[in-house]
């Protein structure tokens, strides 16, 4: 994957530039730096793995033509630089463990054609629960009031209009 890079600052004959997923990756800033030195716009190739950055110096140097050299030899993306710091980030672990479930709730509605969805099918499963429950008599135990309440609350979720 491409990393995403930022501009951290540009002025006459001096630009930097910030990997900050690349942080620390002294094989990929050498790679970097060799590839930069073969640019004709420039005159030194300074690269910090220990910062992440990216120090080019030379009398024609513009953003522009970075970016167009880096995009060329997809050496790195150019975005602002919180998405540039987003992308280094570590993914929390709520989206890591719901995203295997969305693919699976998606899969269903697709298969179904939109008629059902995973909360549906957990609603009706602890329905069944709770049901089942009752007709062994198991009334006064506590697994089918919270099979139904489970169920309500995912019921009650279902009412709610998603967000886009």
């Amino acid at each position: 994957m491409i990393p995403v890079a930022y501009i951290s600052h540009a002025i006459n004959r001096r630009l930097r530039i910030k990997i900050p997923e690349k942080k620390g990756n002294s094989t990929f800033f050498s790679q970097l730096q060799s590839q930069f030195a073969t640019f004709d716009n420039v005159e030194t190739v300074i690269v910090n793995d220990l910062t992440g950055s990216l120090l080019l110096t030379g009398p024609t140097i513009t953003k522009e033509n970075v970016i167009d050299f880096a995009n060329n030899k997809e050496l790195f993306i150019v975005q602002s630089k919180t998405k540039a710091i987003k992308a280094s980030l570590p993914k929390p672990l709520t989206e890591i463990v719901t995203a295997p479930i969305g693919q699976v709730n998606s899969a269903i509605k697709e298969e179904s054609r939109n008629d059902v969805d995973l909360a549906g099918l957990f609603f009706l499963g602890l329905m069944g629960i709770g049901i089942y429950q009752v007709i062994r008599g198991n009334v006064m135990l506590p697994s089918w009031h919270t099979a139904f309440w489970y169920s309500l609350g995912i019921y009650s979720s279902l009412l709610k209009p998603s967000k886009a």
